[in-house]
């Protein structure tokens, strides 16, 4: 009896290592104006890990963000960072795949953007350029080695359907998918011991009011946006698919009131960069 249980200790123990040493990845808000962070403003870009650091964003990581959406010159930032399952010495790029559901039955015309013919076409911009960090951030290095490439992104929406294929996440007509992608020209060498950041990605507020343009209404509207993967791709071994959790994985719009949407279904690189412009 006693070898047995010693037996079941040093499996548990084993398995606690495993899941430990596991890769996941992890969603944050970079409030700039402070209204998530009651008051406290956060410089771009931080990923979750940079929170609490010494000499790091005194604000407490935000997790749901709460606009008065009473200006058109705001912004608010979107950061993603990931961990590996294991080394990857030639690492050349990642794409990650962000579902969002907002709490009423149709998607608002202000989550209707990136588009040419939506509501707000110039209101989502990713970045990959981390060079501007502060030093003290260590709780994520930057995987581009200050060599970001421009990052393309692809907005998914009922108003702009795609093939079934790809936009299997979008169930249902208050949903939208964001596609990101980018990639060195060469490669780089990324250790499982180590977080880094993925993608930033900034939302304005342009057309939230009705001057100097059209107003699109659903700002004040509560939702969920959550990151269901980063695909990490080497040369040599093969891609990373990352969906475990590290710390948090969904944020908040307003409170939420979404359920949050369908997992992703896994589709192609070949599938989905026809769609990003």
């Amino acid at each position: 009896m006693k070898k047995i249980t010693l037996l079941s200790v040093i499996l548990l123990a084993l398995t606690a290592t495993a899941a430990l040493a596991q890769g996941g990845i992890d969603l944050v808000w970079n409030d700039y104006y402070g209204y998530g962070n009651g008051g406290a403003v956060v410089t771009k870009w931080a990923c979750w890990s940079d929170f609490g650091l010494v000499g790091g964003p005194a604000a407490p990581a935000a997790t749901d963000y709460n606009s008065p959406c009473d200006a058109n010159d705001e912004f608010v930032g979107i950061m993603t960072s990931f961990k590996l399952n294991e080394n990857m010495p030639d690492f050349f790029g990642i794409t990650c795949i962000l579902d969002g559901e907002i709490a009423v039955a149709t998607l608002p015309a202000w989550w209707e953007m990136y588009n040419v013919g939506s509501c707000r076409p110039n209101a989502l911009t990713a970045d990959g350029n981390f060079t501007t960090i502060k030093a003290y951030k260590k709780g994520c290095l930057d995987p581009w080695s200050n060599l970001a490439p421009p990052m393309v992104i692809a907005y998914q929406s009922p108003l702009f359907a795609v093939p079934p294929v790809v936009q299997s996440s979008l169930v249902a007509p208050n949903t939208f998918r964001i596609n990101t992608a980018g990639a060195l020209t060469g490669t780089a060498n990324l250790l499982a011991a180590n977080t880094y950041y993925g993608h930033g990605l900034t939302i304005t507020f342009e057309n939230t009011l009705a001057s100097p343009g059209p107003q699109c209404a659903g700002c004040l509207e509560p939702g969920r946006i959550t990151l269901n993967e980063i695909l990490c791709d080497g040369v040599t071994p093969p891609a990373q698919r990352l969906t475990n959790m590290l710390h948090n994985q969904s944020i908040t719009w307003h409170g939420g009131g979404a359920a949050g949407p369908t997992p992703a279904q896994n589709s192609t690189w070949g599938q989905v960069k026809s769609l990003y412009r």
